[in-house]
């Protein structure tokens, strides 16, 4: 994957893959109350996120 590059983990709207320097895939985890935006790219209070 292209480093800096992020996608949401579709299993878990609370996590996202950021892919990493070396082009490995990283699973990260929002803050609590908080989930993964694919379409800003940042953690929004979850109630922002309507798949979650």
């Amino acid at each position: 994957c292209k480093p800096g590059h992020a996608w949401p983990d579709h299993h878990d709207c609370h996590s996202f893959f950021e892919c990493a320097a070396g082009g490995q895939p990283v699973r990260k985890t929002c803050g609590p109350g908080a989930a993964y935006c694919w379409q800003t790219g940042v953690c929004v209070p979850e109630e922002k996120v309507p798949s979650c």
